[in-house]
């Protein structure tokens, strides 16, 4: 819990908003955000019960 709040204390604050230069634009860089999110879940989750397993 320490490193987690150690990382905490850094973030940077996000943007209230975000301008794009079009609708097809948004939802390109939004779905991609929303992949990405996804799969880095799923890294985090496999990482996670490895470690579980190795103890």
């Amino acid at each position: 819990m320490k490193e987690i709040k150690k990382e905490e204390a850094a973030y940077v604050p996000l943007p209230k908003f975000y301008t794009f230069k079009s609708r097809e634009e948004r939802e390109r860089i939004l779905y991609r955000n929303f992949v990405n999110v996804g799969m880095e879940v799923k890294e985090m989750i496999k990482d996670v019960l490895n470690k579980r397993g190795a103890k």
